[in-house]
C-alpha cells in the first residue's frame, strides 16, 4: 500500500512509474542529452520500521544520488508521507541540477 502511495506522489511530482527494480524515473535535460534519474524503495524486512527512498543518477562515472536517501517510516500516510516524498524529489532536483552535465547546459 505505501509503495503505491509513494509512486503516486512521485508521478504527481513529474516522475514516471517503472515496472522493474526502480519504482519511478525522471528525465533531466543536460548538455549531453536527456539523462534519467531512478528512484528505488528499499525495504529491509519485517525487523525494520522504515523504508528508504533512494536514487541513482550517473554523472562523471558515479551515482551523485548515492548519499541522498529519505527514510520513510512504514506507518507514514497522508500529508506526512507526501511531504517525505516531496523532500526526496526536491533533493534529487537539486543534486541533478548541480551535476556537471546539467551545469554545462546552463552555460
Amino acid at each position: 500500500m505505501i509503495h503505491a502511495e509513494i509512486t503516486k506522489r512521485l508521478i504527481e511530482l513529474g516522475w514516471f512509474a517503472e515496472d522493474g527494480a526502480a519504482i519511478a524515473s525522471k528525465i533531466f535535460q543536460t548538455a549531453v542529452g536527456p539523462k534519467a534519474a531512478l528512484a528505488y524503495l528499499m525495504d529491509f524486512g519485517p525487523h525494520s520500521d522504515k523504508l528508504f527512498l533512494s536514487g541513482d543518477y550517473q554523472s562523471e562515472g558515479r551515482n551523485v544520488l548515492a548519499s541522498h536517501a529519505t527514510p520513510i517510516p512504514q506507518s507514514s500516510h497522508g500529508d506526512t508521507l507526501a511531504n517525505l516524498v516531496e523532500e526526496f524529489a526536491r533533493g534529487v532536483d537539486a543534486v541533478v541540477a548541480d551535476s556537471y552535465a546539467a551545469r554545462l547546459l546552463r552555460l
